[in-house]
């Protein structure tokens, strides 16, 4: 006949046989732990749902924690975020290394020759005086260029009789080279007292034929102003 397991029964019987002693109430005191043989508690005399997981042991809770998933699916993008604001500038950089020097380029064209002795001059300040008609205004103003040069070209002032600019009542009707070209005399007529004074452009050189311009006709800049100029 097989033996029966006698620890765990007489565990048993004795936990009955006090609980019937004492009419189903504690009797003295609990039943510890040195009281119970160990290996002797078995499933079946612990209540279900009595058990936590801190009352197990590490190796049984580790057996117990589950393996890790699959990885879930990717997220539909966000929408783009706003465009951050401009940020600070930059240090400088390095200065780069110095360039190859480059190829010479071609010889350019000869230019025009040049004037020598170049200035522009000025006449003195010339009142208009009475000519016949009382109505009738006249002035005339000589820039005369240094000896050893000759005017090519010339200009003038109309002032009124108070050395204001702007005036209207009279008209320059001559400009012309004179003294051996050296000289660029300029004439107006007015209804009112009026100034005037002239300028000359001088260069080095020798006087050309007579030339200049008078009211009514065309000027002649191309005598005027190709003087033969020493180079």
């Amino acid at each position: 006949m097989t033996p029966l397991r006698s620890a765990p029964l007489l565990a048993v019987a004795a936990v009955v046989a006090l609980l019937a002693g004492t009419g189903g109430a504690v009797a003295g005191s609990l039943i510890t732990s040195e009281q119970i043989q160990d290996d002797s508690i078995r499933s079946v005399d612990v209540k279900d749902g009595t058990l936590n997981l801190r009352d197990l042991r590490s190796g049984a809770r580790e057996a117990l924690a589950g393996q890790d998933g699959t990885d879930g699916a990717d997220g539909a993008d966000g929408a783009p975020g706003a465009d951050g604001g401009t940020g600070p500038v930059g240090p400088a950089g390095p200065v780069g290394p110095r360039g190859e020097q480059g190829f010479t380029g071609p010889t350019g064209q000869a230019g025009l020759d040049g004037v020598l002795g170049y200035e522009v001059v000025y006449s003195a300040l010339v009142t208009s005086t009475v000519v016949g008609d009382p109505a009738s205004h006249s002035a005339m103003a000589d820039a005369t260029c240094p000896v050893g040069k000759i005017a090519i070209s010339g200009g003038y002032t109309l002032l009124d009789a108070g050395g204001s600019s702007g005036l209207t009542g009279a008209t320059v009707d001559l400009e012309q080279v004179v003294n051996s070209s050296r000289t660029w005399r300029v004439r107006s007529h007015g209804t009112s007292a009026h100034q005037l004074y002239a300028s000359a452009t001088c260069v080095i050189g020798t006087a050309p034929s007579q030339c200049g311009r008078t009211a009514g006709t065309k000027p002649q800049p191309q005598r005027c102003r190709t003087a033969r100029q020493a180079r």
